[in-house]
């Protein structure tokens, strides 16, 4: 899965300012950096502004940031390229307004720069064993036949799967959800 991230967007959001100083946008990239070795996904950044007037893409494993350069702004450079890419999996990370909706225009569903954010800062989840099945004997009276079924019984007790979502998400479950829902929810339990 592609994960396109309205870069600005969202450093503005975590750190509740205007103006993004280069020590803010490294740890940003490296907490990606350590997001992208748990996950399988790419994830492109896409930034305003750069050192030239076109667009200068910088690569470093599955990261790739892009500063789009002089006249030109990041939402048109995301809106171009979820148009050439739509047909590959993809989520889009802004909580601009405008970007969503044409992001949903082509079937491309979005999240909250401060979801995302807080699902990338979540630590790994490590795998839990299921609890260990005890049967309990609670007659005095041996029955072989008893004894076999109910250890059958335990063994066939499945157990649920923990929700890695945060608490935030949850509402994505409570309703009956519509088309573009059903595919952010299924691209949210990937990450």
């Amino acid at each position: 899965m592609i994960i396109l991230i309205d870069a600005y967007n969202i450093l503005k959001r975590i750190h509740a300012c205007i103006h993004i100083s280069d020590a803010q946008r490294r740890q940003f990239v490296k907490k990606l950096q350590r997001y992208t070795s748990v996950k399988p996904h790419d994830i492109v950044l896409i930034f305003d502004g750069g050192n030239a007037s076109w667009p200068m893409k910088e690569k470093v494993g599955r990261i790739t940031e892009v500063y789009v350069g002089h006249g030109r702004t990041a939402d048109d450079y995301i809106k171009e390229y979820m148009h050439h890419e739509r047909s590959r999996e993809m989520l889009l990370v802004s909580s601009d307004r405008e970007l969503c909706l044409n992001a949903d225009q082509l079937g491309i569903p979005s999240i909250d720069s401060s979801m995302f954010y807080q699902i990338v800062s979540k630590e790994p989840a490590r795998k839990k064993e299921p609890p260990r099945s005890q049967v309990i004997k609670t007659a005095e009276e041996t029955t072989q036949e008893i004894d076999s079924l109910m250890r059958q019984a335990a063994e066939g007790i499945s157990y649920a799967k923990d929700d890695a979502l945060p608490d935030s998400l949850q509402a994505f479950d409570s309703h009956t959800p519509r088309k573009s829902e059903k595919k952010l929810r299924n691209l949210l339990h990937k990450l």
